[in-house]
């Protein structure tokens, strides 16, 4: 029984496997191997810090180790608190960047950030989850993401 398999025809195929592989990184499709790497720290942005926020706050920070890039809420108490539990967890208060209007935030930053958690009242989950999912953020929203279909 002969087989189709000889030195030569081994070296040709193992030879157009490695220039495949190797050129995943010029072409525009998903690839595995131009995925980020476990090590890149995502720019995480948290819409909403009150009770439900401070657990997605934990979760980014303590937990998953993200960088904190900004936060979102409009009650002006909430930032302060926010800042005082980073120092608690040893962490810089001074370079995250606080808003109070989730438009303004993804004007003034939108570029620079991967990831977006909504913790906002429920009546405030759609818009802003459409925008930054419109800007191809990843979106982290809870439901419900709205009231009615």
């Amino acid at each position: 029984m002969k087989t189709g398999l000889n030195r030569r025809s081994f070296l040709k195929r193992t030879a157009m496997a490695a220039g495949t592989v190797s050129a995943t990184k010029l072409f525009p499709v998903p690839s595995l191997l131009a995925a980020r790497s476990p090590d890149d720290l995502l720019n995480c942005v948290l819409i909403g810090s009150g009770g439900r926020g401070m657990t997605h706050l934990n979760e980014i920070v303590v937990k998953a180790k993200q960088n904190l890039v900004a936060i979102v809420d409009p009650d002006e108490k909430r930032h302060g608190e926010v800042q005082r539990w980073l120092q608690g967890k040893e962490k810089d208060p001074a370079k995250l960047q606080i808003f109070t209007d989730y438009r303004q935030m993804f004007d003034k930053i939108g570029k620079q950030i991967d990831t977006v958690f909504i913790a906002a009242p429920n009546h405030h989950h759609a818009a802003p989850a459409i925008t930054a999912m419109r800007l191809g953020k990843n979106v982290y929203c809870e439901k419900p993401v709205c009231h009615d279909v």
